[in-house]
């Protein structure tokens, strides 16, 4: 991952999906069994990472483990789409990145994300459509209306949604990976040390006041949807669509000219600011560190 970001700085282009790629496809996924909610009846695990940041069950907000010891694969996606954000999407932030590999996403709702996120599927596969319900305002999940969700090919275009909304994956053949970019909902509670790593990283973080909405706007409803008599709801002057979707060749309009020294000089920043891994004897060092901040601070309560 370092070699391809080192690459594409040199050169002075983009990250390509085929560098994500072959990056996925290297990375030794972890057997996910905590991810109940996007399991099919009878799954035990899923193949699943996340990097960046992620409050952990004892409820500390921290890096993942996984970027601590591989910060360039962050970086290097993180870079995928920073390097592409459409223009109308320019003010996307995000803490974190779901990377998933070769299972179909039963129905579900990513409860305590922070406003929308993006996604973009990789790979060689046919079907794995994305299925979103865009209304969906919390009903249960058997009662949304099977015929009112709208449908996504994510090889051929990016797209931002409300993760909080139910949405699923069709089934597939071939190798399917997918990135998901997100934000923790608890992110303003996140330490200095961890946010300046983040920002080492080249994740655009996001303002402890950031609106949620500001880029796509609240679900309506299906039974206001119905009320109304439409299955998708008029958007209202000013307001921000219920979703949005670019196709792929949209996104690699042309970069700024720059001059060779430009193009050096960046470079060379870029590498100074390169947050360095973690060896095993700091990396240890650090989990040990925040397990005696937990438990000071719960016997001072």
């Amino acid at each position: 991952a370092k070699e391809r970001l080192e690459a594409a700085e040199r050169e002075g282009r983009r990250v390509t999906d085929e560098e994500v790629l072959l990056t996925l496809k290297r990375w030794a996924f972890f057997r996910n069994p905590w991810r109940q909610n996007v399991m099919r009846e009878g799954q035990e695990w899923v193949f699943s990472d996340t990097l960046g940041l992620l409050r952990d069950r004892q409820g500390d907000i921290h890096l993942t483990a996984p970027t601590r010891r591989y910060p360039q694969v962050a970086e290097l996606i993180a870079r995928w789409l920073t390097d592409r954000l459409p223009k109308e999407a320019e003010g996307f932030k995000f803490t974190s990145m779901n990377l998933n590999c070769n299972y179909a996403a039963a129905m579900h709702r990513d409860n305590g994300n922070f406003g929308p996120s993006f996604i973009r599927a990789f790979g060689s596969f046919s079907g794995g459509e994305l299925n979103y319900w865009p209304e969906d305002a919390g009903d249960k999940l058997e009662k949304l209306p099977k015929a009112q969700k709208v449908q996504f090919d994510l090889q051929k275009g990016l797209v931002l949604f409300n993760g909080n909304c139910a949405h699923s994956v069709e089934d597939f053949t071939g190798s399917r990976y997918s990135v998901v970019y997100f934000t923790v909902g608890c992110h303003a509670d996140i330490g200095p040390e961890d946010k300046a790593k983040i920002v080492q990283l080249g994740i655009p973080y996001p303002s402890p006041d950031e609106d949620p909405y500001a880029l796509l706007r609240a679900p309506r409803g299906y039974k206001t949807a119905a009320a109304a008599g439409a299955a998708a709801p008029r958007r209202r002057p000013g307001e921000p669509p219920a979703f949005r979707l670019w196709p792929v060749e949209s996104l690699e309009r042309p970069l700024p000219r720059r001059s060779p020294a430009e193009i050096r000089k960046a470079a060379q920043g870029a590498a100074k600011r390169r947050l360095a891994p973690e060896n095993a004897r700091s990396f240890y060092t650090n989990d040990q560190r925040r397990q005696k901040q937990r438990q000071e601070a719960a016997d001072a309560q």
